[in-house]
């Protein structure tokens, strides 16, 4: 149990990572956009495929690496789904062997001296089987919610994008309000 628990921390711990990674790639799309923006109104035309080059990288890697992590905590979701369900069953043979136990007490004429600590084992265990049902009920919403992410569209988007190279002039100059990303991405 004491091993779930640590575990279940490190994970909280890559989910926060991973939701600090969305908020910054949330971020950095509206800094993009207007960077797109600047470069399309032909600021800098020199520098413009060099720039462009670059920030395809930098999208490539950061994609890359949000897929990893994605994957990363996915597995880490289903490792703990399934150590929450062996937790679980291990409970319920603990309380099972409990209840062979109680039957025994009588037979050996323990009842007096043993009844006094079977209720509040009982509540106990009752107690951490409901927390283990509610762990185990969180965690199956985790594992449904948790999606692996594809970076092929991606990176095909991404190598037009590099391939392309020679044809940022082609936009400067031109409204870009009805290119979606460009227009969403903080005015």
């Amino acid at each position: 149990m004491e091993d779930l628990r640590l575990r279940h921390g490190a994970l909280r711990a890559r989910i926060g990572e991973l939701r600090l990674r969305i908020a910054l790639a949330r971020l950095h799309d509206e800094q993009l956009g207007g960077f797109v923006r600047e470069l399309a109104a032909d600021h800098a035309a020199d520098r413009s495929p060099l720039y462009v080059q670059e920030l395809a990288l930098a999208l490539e890697g950061t994609t890359v690496a949000a897929a990893d992590e994605v994957a990363s905590t996915t597995e880490g979701l289903q490792t703990m789904s399934r150590d929450i369900g062996e937790v679980e069953r291990e409970m319920r043979s603990f309380q099972r062997q409990l209840a062979t136990w109680r039957l025994l007490i009588p037979r050996y004429g323990l009842s007096q001296r043993l009844d006094p600590f079977t209720e509040p084992i009982d509540a106990q265990l009752a107690f951490g089987l409901d927390q283990i049902g509610a762990l185990r009920a969180l965690a199956g919403q985790c594992v449904a919610a948790s999606r692996p992410f594809d970076v092929a569209p991606m990176a095909a988007a991404v190598q037009a994008v590099r391939s392309a190279r020679g044809s940022v002039g082609e936009f400067a100059g031109q409204d870009l309000s009805s290119v979606p990303w460009l227009a969403s991405a903080g005015g």
